[in-house]
């Protein structure tokens, strides 16, 4: 690590490579998968036999979990805003479908259609409402996280960043099954509400 972070200066370390002696200590760096274990973990690295000393940055730590509390605070927020308006457009679209083709239900209903042969379509259509959005949502959250960590992880040394191919998978799944319950309850809700059959 010296010699790359003092690459011009290589006639330090001729000496000590030549005679074998090197006077820096040894040190192990730790990564952290757990913050809440932070203090625990340094306790149990100074107890152990042969350390002489276990640096640590508890201010950094600290001020990286209040920063991670105030994300968490607004993106949940921010999801709940998003699942309201979420539901407000998928209302609003399947009351302008049923306002389109009332003429087809009525029509339905007097040759012995059921209730919920009336409701299918309008229900499959929010669900297929809500797996287009997920999809849009998935494919930009792909893209703005992928350029964001990027430009984090130049700038952040202190931190390991995950690539979005580790969360890939979970986070399709979550997208599919918000956007299939967001579809659903809003026509679900449209249709309770609106569809007079």
């Amino acid at each position: 690590d010296y010699k790359e972070a003092y690459s011009d200066e290589q006639d330090l370390y001729a000496d000590i490579e030549e005679k074998g002696i090197n006077p820096l200590r040894d040190y192990y760096t730790v990564t952290m998968k757990d913050l809440e274990l932070y203090d625990e973990t340094v306790y149990q690295l100074q107890q152990l036999e042969g350390v002489y000393r276990v640096r640590m940055r508890k201010d950094i730590i600290d001020g990286m979990q209040q920063v991670a509390k105030a994300i968490y605070f607004v993106c949940y927020w921010i999801m709940g805003l998003l699942f309201a308006a979420s539901l407000f457009i998928i209302v609003n679209t399947i009351k302008i479908a049923r306002f389109i083709n009332r003429r087809q239900i009525n029509i339905m209903k007097f040759v012995g259609a059921t209730d919920w042969f009336v409701r299918w379509p309008f229900i499959f259509e929010g669900a297929i409402i809500g797996l287009s959005a997920a999809a849009i949502g998935f494919a930009v959250e792909w893209y703005a996280y992928t350029y964001v960590m990027e430009k984090l992880a130049v700038a952040i040394k202190a931190i390991t960043i995950i690539t979005f191919q580790q969360a890939f998978t979970p986070l399709l799944f979550a997208f599919i099954g918000c956007g299939l319950v967001v579809g659903i309850l809003g026509s679900a809700i449209s249709i309770r509400k609106y569809l007079d059959i």
